[in-house]
């Protein structure tokens, strides 16, 4: 067999058929849930400046240490998005939307890079959904996005997400648990893996993130935040208020998301269908990175819910998506005596009737016509030849039924409607 020329880069599936339906199923399930909860759409684009990752995700972070596609042009160096919150935020200052109100609430749908290994639910080019909530520290905005998601796994049909959820305090009660992480891994540098002891002056707080055997081993013994006043007071109103709602969650007082961008509210979508990598989604508070691009203080939260990841969950709680079938109203079969003209003619009059109108392959035998009728999920078909042309009749039958009704030609558009 002949090899094509040419394929797709690894990691970069092409999605067509029950793929892309079902991808653009959970995109557009997302879009019909954020709107309920008063989201409004955004699109950034897929290309933005390297540095705005940089500034936000952070040098230690896995993003930006080796995991973003970058186009070196001789203006700037660009980078495809690995993640939707620090486009957003940029836009959300560029377009002065924090000057027309601080407080917006948006919604994204599209695809993110990431060049790693690829595996399942793990691909370099991925689809995510999220939304992004700025201006706002109120606790109560912490639970509505994390009760949003949880919503997203319901409705989208996928049982057993557990909720993990963390505080990782703020300005004033961080830094001394980071300088306690950084004096336990200096105690212990000998049972760091060598990503931890490189980065560990920097940003201490990955090895809560790392998955290395030796390093998962000794994050037991590795010391837990003391939170001040003010943040201890904000998580338990978050607590209280997912437990109002009957969210249930877990404390995981090592969740950190390998994001530097993270300040108090932190939480994690899992579920026990991917295996290790279990994370179908999370997010948290940033209220930080607006003032670190330019803006005001503005206290933001959000999350991204990953399209791929959730469809493998699906499937491993044997719940696989629907099959692709295109929704048409009508399938026109071409008998023998009738012209590409006619059959061409009938089928733009119920198009521009507002049915989803295909026919088959001109000179094609009516049984092999019915048959890609069949395929195609044509919910009506109709046979036309030179009989049906010379007597302005035809015989419309529903695929569902097998009834069959006759009618004159010229009302076939207007019997679609029934």
């Amino acid at each position: 067999m002949t090899q094509p020329a040419f394929r797709a880069p690894k990691g970069m599936p092409d999605l067509v058929g029950d793929s892309l339906a079902a991808t653009v199923r959970l995109q557009t399930l997302a879009a019909s849930i954020f709107g309920r909860y008063g989201y409004r759409e955004a699109r950034p684009p897929l290309l933005e400046e390297r540095t705005l990752f940089v500034r936000s995700s952070g040098e230690t972070s896995e993003i930006v240490e080796k995991q973003m596609f970058v186009v070196h042009r001789d203006e700037a160096d660009y980078a495809l998005r690995p993640e939707g919150t620090p486009s957003i935020v940029r836009m959300y200052l560029q377009e002065n939307l924090h000057k027309q109100a601080p407080f917006q609430k948006f919604w994204y749908s599209g695809p993110m890079f990431r060049y790693e290994r690829p595996q399942k639910a793990r691909l370099r080019q991925f689809h995510q959904v999220g939304v992004e909530l700025l201006g706002s520290a109120d606790p109560i905005h912490d639970a509505e996005v994390i009760a949003l998601g949880a919503r997203f796994f319901v409705e989208a049909g996928l049982p057993g997400v557990a909720i993990k959820l963390n505080s990782l305090g703020d300005t004033v009660c961080r830094p001394a648990y980071r300088d306690a992480l950084l004096a336990f891994q200096r105690q212990n540098e000998a049972e760091l893996c060598e990503a931890c002891r490189a980065r560990m002056d920097i940003n201490p707080l990955r090895f809560l993130d790392c998955k290395a055997p030796g390093c998962k081993t000794l994050r037991d013994r590795a010391p837990s935040i003391v939170r001040c006043a003010a943040c201890e007071e904000h998580f338990d109103e978050v607590k209280s208020l997912l437990t109002s709602a009957g969210i249930a969650f877990v404390l995981d007082p090592t969740l950190v998301r390998g994001l530097d961008y993270y300040t108090r509210t932190l939480f994690e979508y899992t579920h026990a269908g991917l295996g290790a990598r279990d994370a179908v989604g999370g997010g948290g508070r940033y209220d930080g990175m607006v003032e670190e691009f330019g803006g005001p203080p503005t206290p933001s939260i959000g999350f991204a819910l990953g399209v791929e990841a959730t469809l493998v969950a699906l499937e491993a709680a044997g719940r696989p998506p629907e099959k692709a079938i295109a929704a048409l109203d009508l399938f026109v079969v071409g008998a023998g005596g009738a012209t590409r003209a006619q059959i061409f003619g009938i089928a733009q009059e119920c198009r521009a009737a507002g049915a989803a109108t295909d026919f088959g392959e001109f000179g094609k035998s009516v049984k092999s016509q019915m048959r890609a009728a069949d395929a195609a999920g044509a919910r009506r078909v109709v046979v036309l030849g030179e009989l049906e042309f010379t007597t302005g009749r035809c015989r419309l039958r529903n695929m569902a039924s097998r009834e069959e009704r006759e009618i004159a030609l010229f009302e076939l558009a207007s019997a679609l409607r029934d």
